[in-house]
């Protein structure tokens, strides 16, 4: 079994921010480790690696069609997500259960804290 913490982020989200969100969220449901961090492909963050480094995680790129996918299996939708991708449900909790691989299941909806979102979800790897 692996976890992974599914991200999505506005443009003036900072790596600090994305540090603290992926620990609440570890910490809400009592999650030791990640092995991967997933996000969207179609995203940059000059960030994302210092990310996947400081949590010692695989950094996994999501592909659109891949997220499109995953959106029956999310908690929570957006209609701002939606108008600005074209993904009505939550990029994080859609990045989460893509790279969870077989049977994925989130641990719960998304947290949002600044302007970074995470949600972590747990399968049987790929």
């Amino acid at each position: 079994m692996i976890t992974v913490a599914g991200l999505g982020w506005n443009q003036t989200a900072t790596l600090e921010q994305a540090v603290l969100i992926v620990r609440a969220a570890m910490q809400t449901f009592s999650i030791q480790e990640i092995s991967r961090l997933a996000v969207p492909d179609f995203k940059k963050a000059e960030w994302q690696d210092k990310l996947a480094q400081a949590f010692q995680a695989e950094l996994v790129a999501v592909s659109k069609p891949v997220l499109i996918q995953m959106q029956p299996l999310c908690l929570t939708h957006s209609g701002i997500v939606a108008a600005a991708t074209g993904v009505a449900s939550s990029i994080a909790e859609a990045c989460a259960l893509a790279a969870a691989g077989h049977r994925p299941v989130l641990y719960g909806a998304r947290q949002v804290q600044g302007g970074v979102t995470c949600a972590l979800a747990k399968g049987e790897g790929l």
